[in-house]
């Protein structure tokens, strides 16, 4: 697999947490895959600042760990730059080590699994709130259903509305995927 080229875009730079997720990004696809660490929370504005500058010749793609801080983390990423910001999940069950939850700690099938279905988030809007209560996407079950499908740890439904507006989703193409995963 080509690592500095993601599906034919421009050269890839993968955000990760820290220097064990690069560490295990470098094990699979080797060492010419372009990674940068935030640093766990000590993610800001001069980390912000090298992604966006990253982002003009790259493209970016967001992978943190399935947890509070790397859900925090992706969200002030997705939030700070600008056009499409590709995201790879991974999911905590996919996770090796007992006590753990990260990227360095998944199974390489998995990892490799999450680089290859990249979801593109960017600022647009295309789902309004009394639409997502409308269809019901606030539902525990349906709301689960809906992280399954795009290997997302659960999500509460602020956060989730927002990734599907992230996605550019409507309703309609959410209740297809929902009766398509049924």
């Amino acid at each position: 697999m080509e690592t500095s080229k993601i599906k034919g875009f421009q050269p890839a730079v993968v955000v990760v947490e820290g220097k064990t997720d690069s560490a295990k990004l470098k094990k699979i696809y080797g060492e010419t895959i372009k990674v940068l660490e935030t640093s766990g929370m000590g993610i800001n504005c001069e980390i912000i600042n090298q992604i966006k500058t990253l982002g003009i010749d790259h493209q970016i793609i967001v992978f943190t760990d399935p947890d509070t801080p790397g859900k925090k983390i992706r969200e002030i990423i997705n939030q700070a730059l600008e056009g499409e910001v590709y995201n790879a999940f991974i999911e905590k069950k996919d996770i090796l080590k007992p006590g753990k939850i990260g990227i360095a700690e998944a199974s390489d099938e998995a990892i490799i699994k999450a680089m290859g279905n990249l979801i593109i988030f960017d600022q647009h809007q295309s789902l309004t709130w009394k639409e997502y209560l409308d269809s019901g996407f606030f539902q525990p079950l349906i709301r689960k259903q809906i992280c399954a499908y795009y290997h997302f740890d659960q999500l509460n439904n602020k956060t989730l509305f927002k990734w599907l507006n992230w996605m550019n989703l409507s309703a309609q193409e959410i209740q297809q995927i929902l009766e398509e995963s049924e």
